[in-house]
């Protein structure tokens, strides 16, 4: 079990709680106990974004596919609401019990078209991390808003997962191509990490990576491509 703590790539981690626990955490640093009962509308902070990267907040987002705590207008820390994946169903593929949920910086606010969410799960050997990524439609974090497809097709085109393009030293992935998931899916491998990828009609979801073997992965990889399209 590797117990390394990792970045989202080019994502500043953000701090989060789930529905049992209650309390917030970012970078390891302790934010504060936060309850909250009902997620705020997002709104438009004053003079509004300058990042052109980023989702506008005035806009309407929906609620996580996959269940992942999210961050109202003021700032507060939103336990993670009912998803078309719950944290039961990850906790049940993965084979261990989530214990936090943290989005990146990119879908922090609501659904747009793409979720990043950390999940760090209960293990007999002190816990574990692994990273999730969904595209449904298009992704509005892109320059182009890539669709789906196009998402899978620069992952498998550049052996690097979608998570790790901004990679500037080794970068290199070993790509193997992986039945049983969806209309296409690949397994890449690199240095004992691993992620899966997979592609279904409008979605693209990314697995890894994280402190697991890549058996967990694939099998977490089945249920969200299955329950999101």
């Amino acid at each position: 079990m590797r117990t390394t703590t990792r970045l989202i790539t080019s994502l500043a981690v953000l701090g989060c709680c789930t529905a049992a626990a209650g309390c917030a955490y970012g970078s390891g640093t302790p934010i504060g106990s936060t309850y909250v009962s009902v997620p705020a509308s997002p709104s438009a902070p004053a003079g509004g974004s300058s990042d052109p990267s980023q989702p506008s907040p005035t806009s309407s987002a929906a609620p996580f596919p996959v269940a992942c705590t999210s961050v109202s207008s003021q700032g507060t820390f939103v336990t993670p609401g009912p998803g078309q994946v719950t944290l039961d169903q990850i906790s049940s593929a993965v084979g261990f019990k989530v214990n936090t949920s943290m989005p990146d910086t990119q879908s922090a606010l609501g659904f747009h078209g793409y979720e990043g969410c950390r999940y760090t799960f209960t293990t007999p050997s002190g816990g574990g991390q692994l990273d999730v990524s969904v595209v449904i439609g298009t992704d509005p974090t892109t320059m182009n808003n890539e669709s789906a497809a196009q998402e899978f097709g620069e992952t498998k085109a550049k052996s690097m997962p979608r998570s790790q393009r901004s990679c500037t030293g080794d970068c290199a992935w070993t790509v193997a191509p992986t039945s049983g998931i969806g209309d296409a899916a690949l397994t890449l491998t690199q240095s004992g990490e691993s992620v899966v990828v997979a592609l279904k009609g409008d979605v693209y979801v990314e697995v890894g990576p994280g402190d697991f073997k890549v058996e967990r992965e694939l099998a977490l990889a089945k249920l969200l491509i299955s329950s999101l399209h």
